[in-house]
């Protein structure tokens, strides 16, 4: 039927109305609009609207990814969850949903099919290219989108893409990214937006579905032919969860292979999915094949009468409820599972062997590019301008920068500014030497502020990264350079805002060197607590209180160094040496 008539199947996605003839019914007019609709004769099936789409992208050559992953496992390390033996072949211009209870899976499935874990059995491979040998050849290919957000909350959208698309695209003009974000902010209905403080997800500058997309949207730019997300629906109604279905259906339309986890979303969203992958408990799976066969496939199991009618609309709540059917007791009481995951495990195995086709072992070419990442200075650059960003992108910041070491100074030296003799004189002060240790406290406390959460805020983001394999070393010396460059301006307007109280002159290079490296050393350790650390309250509460408190007291400024050397030694004590301050 549809061999005779492309224009048929161009029209019908057109949606335009088309006279078809044949030879059980006469001339009549009829749309094939919605994804999930069936032309039927009767209670005959004839033809299905994916069908339709996979003949579509043949007629336009947009085919030739396929995803074959065999006999793939995974444990968890100290947790008795993973992914049992798991097969699947998957082509372009799919739509895939997991399906799943909570934890049973369906995120570790997808990180495995991003190359993401590689202590696993089993192969994947991509047109037949292993993931784990070519893994950075096949990085162009996939995109992973993550349940977390990948978003700088301080920035503007515009700003998060541009700064995103600066790293894939380094040798594009700027007015041809600019061009391309529009765009994709156009298609997205996010171009009002496109000013917009990002800001916490408490702030609401945007909603919650806006910042989904916009997590999707970081990764459309690079336009991957797999792109893999990870619980889309989260925190969403059913409305923003349809529009991110519809952004992902369409998606399949330019020949590209989607997999998503499924949680709640409405029947009409549930239709758009072409292909489902079922886990059961434990990391069973249950069920891989095209979606309007699960419910038949689960109720023929089941074999109890009348099932079948319990649901007008197919929903994934409706699905899992089959998986999970429990009989209940004499009392009502829900009993044990009928079936339980490990039987439905061996129904799965013997229902694939039964539809087994044999894989094509032919390599084809893939159908992008490597993913040509910029030079180390290039890299370099680009973070810098990102860390300048979020730095100053409000001047609340700016200020707090500026005014931190001179309003402390300040204070410092009006406390200290004394003479017991009348009129002051610097050298009737018997504070000096308080000051110059209390000054490099404060320095060695401003550097472990500003970089305590510089890493640790961007955590996310620094995984997504250094999967993609840009360098660590471009991004940790960016972080260093402009927190030097910070520590340099604070400590150089406290050096001479107390100088200048206390009235000290002729020394303010020399005493400004020993608070900017005080305050380095603090930068450099704080940077080292924001990437070992695992929460702010963990670094500001516990560890920076307990360095500041043995600077202090090992740095012989409340105790001389005689009372902590207790074997009467003339050098420094070992403890004494170790502390900067």
């Amino acid at each position: 039927f549809l061999e005779r008539s492309k224009l048929f199947v161009l029209k019908c996605l057109e949606n335009e109305e088309l006279m078809v003839e044949g030879s059980n019914i006469s001339i009549c007019k009829f749309k094939i609009l919605e994804p999930g609709s069936i032309l039927k004769i009767g209670e005959q099936s004839i033809i299905r609207y994916s069908d339709i789409k996979q003949k579509y992208l043949q007629f336009r050559s947009l085919t030739g990814i396929k995803l074959n992953a065999e006999d793939i496992s995974y444990k968890q390390r100290k947790r008795n969850k993973g992914i049992k033996m798991f097969s699947i072949n998957e082509t372009s211009g799919v739509l895939v949903g997991i399906l799943g209870k909570e934890g049973v899976g369906k995120s570790t499935l997808l990180e495995l099919l991003a190359g993401r874990h590689f202590d696993h059995t089993g192969r994947r491979q991509i047109n037949e290219y292993n993931l784990k040998t070519n893994r950075y050849l096949l990085k162009s290919v996939i995109g992973y989108i993550p349940e977390y957000d990948l978003l700088l909350n301080e920035l503007t959208v515009y700003d998060n893409l541009m700064l995103n698309a600066r790293l894939f695209f380094s040798k594009s003009p700027l007015k041809d990214l600019d061009k391309k974000i529009n765009q994709l902010l156009e298609n997205l209905d996010l171009l009002e937006y496109k000013n917009t403080i990002v800001g916490t997800i408490y702030e609401k500058n945007l909603q919650p579905g806006q910042r989904r997309l916009l997590n999707i949207a970081l990764e459309l730019l690079r336009a991957p032919k797999i792109l893999l997300v990870d619980n889309p629906f989260y925190g969403l109604n059913n409305v923003e969860s349809s529009r991110i279905v519809k952004l992902l259906h369409d998606y399949t339309f330019e020949g590209n292979l989607v997999i998503t986890s499924i949680s709640q979303t409405n029947p009409q969203a549930f239709r758009m999915f072409d292909r489902l992958w079922i886990v059961d408990e434990k990391g069973y799976p249950v069920f891989t094949d095209d979606a309007h066969k699960a419910s038949v496939y689960f109720n023929s199991i089941l074999d109890i009468t009348g099932l079948e009618n319990d649901s007008k609309e197919t929903t994934p709540e409706s699905i899992l409820e089959l998986v999970d059917f429990r009989l209940t007791d004499y009392s009502g009481r829900w009993g044990k599972r009928k079936i339980s995951p490990s039987e439905w495990y061996e129904h799965y195995k013997t229902y694939q062997e039964q539809k087994r086709k044999p894989v094509q072992t032919e390599k084809t070419p893939l159908p992008t590019g490597i993913i040509k990442l910029p030079n180390l200075e290039t890299q370099f650059r680009i973070f810098n301008i990102r860390n300048f960003k979020i730095k100053f992108s409000n001047r609340w910041k700016i200020i707090y920068t500026l005014l931190a070491g001179p309003l402390i100074a300040f204070v410092l030296g009006f406390l200290l500014r004394y003479s017991p003799e009348g009129a002051y004189l610097l050298i009737d002060n018997p504070n000096i030497p308080f000051y110059f240790f209390s000054c490099a406290v404060i320095s060695l406390s401003l550097g472990l502020i500003i970089s305590a959460d510089e890493i640790l805020k961007e955590r996310n983001l620094l995984n997504k990264e250094e999967y993609l394999e840009f360098s660590k070393f471009s991004y940790v010396n960016s972080k260093i350079l402009y927190l030097f460059l910070i520590a340099s301006i604070q400590t150089l307007l406290l050096t001479i805002t107390g100088n200048f109280i206390l009235g000290i002159r002729g020394m303010l290079l020399q005493h400004w060197l020993i608070h900017f490296s005080t305050c380095c050393f603090g930068v450099i350790l704080g940077l080292n607590l924001s990437m070992i650390q695992k929460s702010l309250y963990s670094i500001y509460e516990k560890s920076i209180p307990v360095i500041i408190a043995l600077q202090v007291l090992l740095g012989s400024g409340i105790i001389p160094y005689e009372n902590l050397n207790k074997s009467e030694s003339p050098y420094v004590p070992i403890l004494g040496e170790l502390m900067i301050v």
